[in-house]
């Protein structure tokens, strides 16, 4: 029996067919050795075998020898587009319902069943009631009926036909798309040979599907690979598993190597079992090429990012758990490798320290509202209790694909450069320790000559007076004045001592006002003729964090670099004080200042100013426009370090002929405390 059949038809025959053999058993057609005929069990078992065939899903049709329809079911009438009764009426032959192309087939089948007295099954069509066609699956079976009658047992073959035409199409369908993809597709029977191969195989081996098929490689294959692909596919066909190539070298047919990676996997029948393989490559020579530049520069920067004591970042706010840290990052801030890492704002209120976390909140969380620039400098406590000075620059962004910020940057670990920088410092120190001693040698020298001998004398007299006028109640009162004046000088004096002793850096509250008038004080004795000093001292300026001294050498030394300017022509000193406001926008423009309120001191004088060629030079040491004895150079260079130190900015304008003048930004009070400055 042909193996095209449809199982359904095949259990419908065999069951009419037993019916059949049964009743001609018992109706004594067939030689039984059994009992008598049982005509009430023959007549109930001929109405089951009508049921069964008026009921049969499958066609049923009986024909004589002459080729008539002598009886259907309603299932094969029902396919013809009859009734039962009207097929039956009608007489119909067997060559009326059969198109001409398939009167041989008819002719073939009905002589083998004769020959061999078997069941023959065969496919042709029927002509439908209509004029139209329907395929069908035939089966004809001889009934051993003395009048030489045959039955036909007939199932719709449309549904079988339709579907293998679109098994065909489909197939074809994916051998086009197949043939679409840039990968090497190869189909293999279980020992490994080619049964088919799509374009981008032929294409890269240099060979046609005929000269491919039924072999397992091209020639161009060296032994050792064929044999792996042989392997491999008996690995899979056994194994029903995949085998993975990752990287195999094969040879292009223009002569190129190429890198491919190679999946082979089974593929199964409706039943699960394995009737081939199929084999899929991938051409990664460009990725591997990529992938290893890729790995060489990570390796570099690595190394360079060890080298510089810089980590990178991916940090989002809020947390999507896909942030990223380098691995320097995290030997930078001495935390244990986490993936993902933890999230960034955790990070700043654990670990940063207590006076720099708020301001790195805020400057964080503004930077990201912003989509602005983030560069601040701040201290680190690591985890084994370490102290690590750091500074972050980065760039953030709106995220498109997930809510919140992105801010994407680097760490750098600046303690180093710190512990240069308090070096430094102590160096600067000394330096302006020895202006400091020049400047107040100069207004010490001048007030000793003026004042010691005086004051001494005045003194000596004053109280030699008032002994003598102990009697006189208003001359003694007179005379105490006098040594309470006297004792303001002296006053003077021992602050000027105090000044010339070595500072101890340190923060506490200013009042600059206060700070400028001390210094004004200082002044007034020596100031040349023809001089005047104008003061305008705003009483809303803020205070400041800073060190009295260092302030107070600071003006001084102004001070004094103006009145040289104007001893021999005179003019005026003009001191002003005043309140000073930074945005936002003001601190991204000059990377000196922070957002918040400053306190401003602009010293100037209407001498003869500088020339532009010395303009940018009057703050390096030692630099000096005065006569050999006049000066050191040093004045200017202590102010700028001093300024710095406070957090400050200092500018300088002047024209030769229109005067300078200095204007000194300093923070308020309520500001972060600069570098090098201690909260008291």
């Amino acid at each position: 029996m042909s193996s095209g059949l449809d199982p359904v038809l095949i259990r419908e025959i065999r069951l009419v067919r037993d019916e059949l053999t049964e009743l001609e058993i018992e109706a004594g057609i067939l030689p039984s050795p059994g009992s008598p005929i049982d005509a009430q069990r023959l007549r109930q078992s001929i109405a089951a075998l009508r049921g069964i065939m008026r009921n049969a899903l499958v066609g049923f049709a009986i024909g004589d020898p002459r080729g008539t329809i002598i009886d259907a079911n309603e299932a094969f009438a029902s396919m013809l587009g009859y009734t039962r009764q009207t097929l039956l009426d009608a007489r119909i032959a067997w060559k009326q319902l059969t198109p001409p192309e398939f009167t041989e087939a008819d002719r073939v089948a009905r002589e083998t069943m004769e020959r061999t007295r078997l069941p023959h099954t065969y496919h042709k069509e029927y002509w439908r009631r209509d004029g139209s066609r329907v395929p069908v699956a035939v089966c004809v079976i001889h009934t051993t009926d003395p009048r030489d009658d045959y039955a036909v047992f007939v199932l719709d073959d449309a549904e079988r036909q339709g579907a293998e035409a679109e098994r065909r199409r489909a197939e074809r369908t994916h051998q086009h798309v197949l043939d679409a993809i840039p990968d090497l597709v190869r189909l293999m029977d279980s020992e490994g040979r080619t049964v088919w191969a799509n374009r981008s195989f032929l294409a890269f081996h240099g060979v046609g599907l005929p000269e491919i098929t039924g072999r397992v490689a091209p020639d161009s294959w060296p032994p050792s690979l064929l044999e792996a692909t042989q392997r491999d596919c008996e690995t899979s066909v056994a194994t029903g598993g995949t085998v993975d190539r990752s990287l195999q070298e094969h040879i292009r047919a223009d002569g190129e190597k190429r890198i491919l990676h190679t999946v082979m996997a089974p593929l199964l029948d409706s039943d699960g079992g394995v009737v081939r393989a199929v084999a899929i490559s991938r051409d990664v020579t460009q990725r591997t090429q990529i992938e290893a530049a890729l790995q060489r520069s990570e390796t570099n920067l690595r190394t360079a990012e060890t080298l510089t004591h810089t980590g990178s970042y991916e940090c989002t706010v809020p947390c999507h758990g896909d942030d990223y840290w380098s691995d320097a990052l995290y030997d930078i801030l001495g935390l244990p490798v986490a993936k993902p890492p933890p999230p960034l704002l955790e990070v700043i209120d654990a670990f940063v320290h207590p006076e720099d976390r708020v301001r790195v909140r805020a400057e964080v969380l503004g930077t990201l509202s912003a989509s602005g620039r983030l560069d601040i400098e701040f201290r680190f406590s690591r985890p084994d209790r370490s102290l690590r000075f750091v500074r972050a620059i980065g760039d953030a962004a709106r995220r498109h694909d997930k809510a919140g910020s992105l801010l994407v940057g680097t760490v750098l670990d600046v303690t180093a450069e710190h512990e240069r920088r308090t070096a430094r410092s102590a160096l600067d120190a000394k330096l302006r320790q020895a202006q400091k001693l020049e400047a107040v040698g100069t207004v010490a020298r001048g007030i000793a000559r003026e004042l010691d001998g005086i004051l001494d004398t005045i003194g000596r007299h004053a109280r030699a007076a008032r002994e003598a006028a102990r009697h006189d109640p208003h001359l003694c009162e007179d005379l105490d004045h006098v040594l309470l004046a006297a004792a303001r000088a002296t006053s003077l004096v021992e602050r000027l001592e105090i000044f010339s002793s070595v500072w101890r850096p340190g923060g506490q509250r200013l009042s600059l006002a206060q700070s400028i008038g001390e210094g004004l004080s200082l002044l007034r004795p020596v100031l040349p003729d023809g001089v005047e000093v104008r003061a305008t001292l705003e009483p809303a300026t803020p205070d400041i964090r800073g060190d009295a001294i260092q302030i107070l050498q600071l003006l001084l030394n102004l001070f004094t670099n103006a009145l040289h300017a104007m001893e021999t022509t005179g003019g005026t000193l003009t001191v002003t004080l005043e309140p000073f406001d930074v945005d936002a926008a003001a601190a991204r423009s000059d990377p000196r200042l922070r957002p918040g309120r400053y306190a401003r001191i602009v010293v100037s004088d209407t001498g003869p100013g500088i020339a532009p060629e010395n303009l940018e030079r009057v703050f390096d040491p030692f630099f000096t426009t005065k006569a050999p004895g006049k000066g050191t150079g040093l004045g200017l260079s202590v102010v700028h370090g001093v300024v710095q130190e406070h957090g400050g900015r200092l500018d300088i304008t002047s024209s030769p002929g229109e005067g300078t003048a200095i204007r000194i930004d300093l923070p308020a009070f309520e500001a972060p405390i600069g570098e090098g400055l201690v909260a008291t």
